[in-house]
């Protein structure tokens, strides 16, 4: 058998869950689950246990579930941080255990200013207050978030 045909007869195993070579390839799917429970958001291949993200997609990630360039990963994490950090939103207690769970908040006292590895959010609340938070574009399933809220000084 050809190297080529060997390395394709390697992944297919290797990509259905079972080691051809023992140990070389851990094809456990479980770390190529994404939060919504598809084999990498389906916008890539478990190969070998890991996220092989498609390449014209623009998602990456552990598993392919980030995508800083696409709109709207702010206003998805929005009413997470709102729940979790203010007590304060869109999702009642329930709707925020159920839908958030899978993030996690870590408070922090300044988000990184021009990093690479972070993408910004900010919006206003109810009070005109300004509120700040970051995801890393590892793993959008860290949310960096400003302790302080930033509000308009009263007028008078």
């Amino acid at each position: 058998m050809a190297l080529s045909q060997k390395l394709i007869f390697f992944s297919v195993f290797c990509y259905f869950g079972r080691s051809v070579l023992g140990d070389e390839c851990h094809a456990s799917v479980e770390n190529c689950l994404s939060t919504n429970g598809m084999l990498c958001n389906g916008k890539g291949n478990c190969i070998c246990g890991k996220c092989l993200c498609h390449r014209n997609s623009y998602y990456m990630g552990s598993t392919c579930e980030d995508c800083p360039t696409c709109p709207g990963q702010c206003a998805r994490l929005r009413n997470c941080v709102e729940c979790m950090i203010w007590g304060s939103a869109r999702y009642n207690a329930e709707d925020c255990r159920s839908n958030c769970r899978h993030l996690r908040m870590l408070p922090v006292d300044n988000l990184p200013e021009n990093d690479r590895s972070h993408r910004l959010c900010q919006y206003r609340d109810d009070n005109n207050c300004v509120y700040r938070f970051a995801y890393t574009t590892r793993s959008v399933k860290d949310v960096l978030v400003e302790r302080r809220l930033h509000c308009p000084r009263p007028s008078g």
